[in-house]
């Protein structure tokens, strides 16, 4: 939309919404302020925050990942090491290494 555009669509908000005695320069304002209207600056600025915000949720993700990956692999690992039960490996609690292995591929798989 061009800038003309632009100010074409504030006047008809102006006029259809604050036509009447006791609006306030405050209250066109806050209507074309929500309307949509928004200094470039001001997006810009937020933009780069939410992108910062979204690069810190991304690495505490892949951090949750690779914790949980860390976790089933030990956990295959104990599987097989009979020390670990006192000798009782696997005679109380049955773990399948290909279903730890499926679960391992699919949060490698969410990783970006």
């Amino acid at each position: 939309m061009t800038g003309k555009e632009q100010i074409e669509e504030m006047a008809k908000i102006v006029d259809e919404m604050y036509n009447v005695y006791t609006t306030t320069a405050d209250d066109i304002a806050e209507g074309i302020y929500n309307a949509g209207y928004r200094k470039i600056d001001d997006l810009k600025a937020e933009n780069k925050q939410l992108k910062t915000e979204c690069a810190l949720l991304d690495d505490e993700l892949r951090i949750a990942r690779q914790d949980t990956i860390d976790v089933l692999n030990k956990l295959k690992t104990k599987a097989f090491d009979k020390d670990a039960f006192n000798g009782w490996a696997g005679s109380t609690f049955v773990v399948l290494v290909r279903d730890i292995d499926k679960m391992i591929e699919e949060l490698t798989k969410c990783r970006r």
